[in-house]
């Protein structure tokens, strides 16, 4: 569970934002609560609660693009 402090502050944000629907406020919530409970609110349907894993690196090396200065 997020901490009490940091959900009652997003949650006054987005009950501030008259942009957000109230599905999106419900999915806010949910996300500060737990991996199952955002899965619920986004309907659940074929989804997990599972984290994906994605390499933190390149898949190949590439040299950077850019100019460098000589002084």
């Amino acid at each position: 569970m997020a901490d009490d402090r940091l959900k009652d502050v997003v949650l006054a944000r987005a009950d501030a934002d008259m942009s957000l629907s109230e599905q999106a406020r419900l999915v806010v919530l949910a996300a500060l609560e737990s991996p199952e409970d955002l899965v619920e609110a986004l309907g659940g349907a074929g989804l997990e609660a599972a984290p994906v894993n994605h390499p933190l690196k390149p898949q190949r090396d590439v040299s950077p693009v850019g100019a460098y200065l000589a002084s």
